[in-house]
């Protein structure tokens, strides 16, 4: 995949990763593949509210008031998605 988004970049071998330590980044297999790849992976502070105030705000409100429902489409996941964004209070923003 990196190869295909920065070619030439990725040829030199002149990457640096930053990745938000989800599970799947702190695996084995994806620290092996940075380690045989000589990438340079920069760190990411644990709930800093400079980086994504939106993980700590807005996510949570959005993945609790749409959990357990199923959608067929993008789009109905874009129009749900709006809905309980228009029902969260402007005073919380």
């Amino acid at each position: 995949m990196c190869g295909a988004m920065r070619p030439q970049k990725w040829r030199n071998q002149n990457l640096i990763i930053h990745h938000d330590n989800a599970p799947a980044h702190r695996s084995f297999k994806f620290s092996q593949f940075l380690a045989k790849n000589n990438m340079t992976v920069i760190p990411h502070p644990l709930y800093s509210p400079n980086l994504a105030p939106c993980d700590f705000f807005l996510f949570p409100k959005l993945k609790l008031r749409m959990k357990g429902r199923t959608f067929n489409t993008n789009e109905e996941i874009q129009e749900e998605s709006q809905r309980v964004l228009d029902t969260i209070p402007k005073r919380d923003f």
